[in-house]
């Protein structure tokens, strides 16, 4: 996946070029285009779960406010596009799929959020 996905944002970024932008900045488009396209790949997938689970509005919701935490206090950043697709999607249909408990009791949710944070630092730290 991940050389199927830079290979469209190589095409992106020649693209850009023969369009009259800057040849030296190439690795800039491609890691840009990059970024949107694996933003564009978990959304649709985000939105896919969310149409089927009926629960669109929730996840229009979880978006927008994951979407500005990331963009302020930074992110975990993967080491491969497979695995930062997996990590968002997984953490999006889990926050929401657990929405219930959120309206029950806080402590739940708190034990919920610190079981999938260690599920992803120890995914993060297998060899």
């Amino acid at each position: 996946m991940a050389i199927v996905i830079h290979q469209a944002a190589e095409a992106i970024g020649s693209f850009l070029i023969t369009y009259g932008l800057p040849n030296e900045k190439k690795e800039i488009y491609v890691y840009g285009a990059e970024c949107f396209i694996n933003l564009v790949l978990c959304d649709s997938l985000l939105f896919l779960w969310a149409f089927v689970c009926h629960c669109v509005p929730e996840i229009l919701f979880w978006l927008s406010s994951f979407t500005a935490l990331r963009n302020h206090i930074g992110g975990f950043h993967a080491k491969t596009h497979w695995q930062c697709i997996t990590f968002s999607v997984c953490i999006g249909i889990i926050s929401v799929s657990s929405r219930w408990v959120w309206t029950v009791h806080a402590t739940a949710s708190g034990v919920i959020g610190a079981m999938v944070f260690a599920v992803i630092g120890y995914y993060v730290n297998m060899k």
